[in-house]
């Protein structure tokens, strides 16, 4: 389930249940939670969905039906959703309105390439996400909002993952084990 509680400790509110997914967005004024839940299709497989919960009301609302969506991150405008989409062998970055309108995949993805961890900058005009090729090779990689591939911002042997934007969006932050451990690197977005 997701729980609500304010700074001052109060209000420990079941919002919706979750049985299980990996990533919430909050929408940028704070009125709604964006979140991947699973649901059993067909009796033996296993398709997520984005939803969304009201924070004021614990009313929960389909945003994508079938979509097989995980990861979203709520645009600072509040209209977009970027998300990653899991097909058979590959996954791609796709978006949605958060009215659940005009879903569109921005890749178009060999086979065995694996996108995670999609965010978008500050002014909502790029997506830095992880990209897994079938090679090994796990790099930082910044695209436009519409989908075409800008630059890698890591291109080695390490696992770079979790990008996030500074609130400038001057940089971008990411996990990296180039060192031997997990550490938090930073590169020039």
């Amino acid at each position: 389930a997701i729980h609500l509680v304010r700074p001052d400790g109060t209000g420990d509110r079941r919002l919706a249940q979750r049985n299980d997914g990996a990533t919430l967005a909050w929408t940028p004024d704070g009125s709604a939670i964006v979140f991947d839940e699973s649901e059993i299709h067909r009796r033996f497989t296993t398709r997520y969905d984005l939803r969304v919960v009201d924070v004021a009301t614990g009313r929960v609302r389909r945003l994508t039906r079938g979509a097989r969506a995980r990861e979203p991150d709520v645009a600072r405008d509040g209209a977009r959703v970027v998300f990653v989409r899991l097909l058979g062998d590959r996954t791609e970055l796709a978006t949605i309105g958060l009215d659940g309108r005009g879903q569109a995949d921005l890749t178009r993805s060999a086979p065995g390439v694996q996108w995670s961890r999609p965010r978008f900058s500050p002014d909502g005009r790029s997506i830095a996400a992880a990209r897994l090729l079938p090679t090994g090779e796990l790099d930082v990689v910044v695209l436009d909002a519409e989908g075409g591939l800008l630059r890698a911002l890591t291109s080695d042997r390490a696992r770079d993952v979790e990008p996030a934007w500074t609130p400038d969006g001057g940089s971008v932050v990411f996990r990296s084990d180039r060192d031997g451990v997990s550490n938090l690197y930073a590169v020039p977005a």
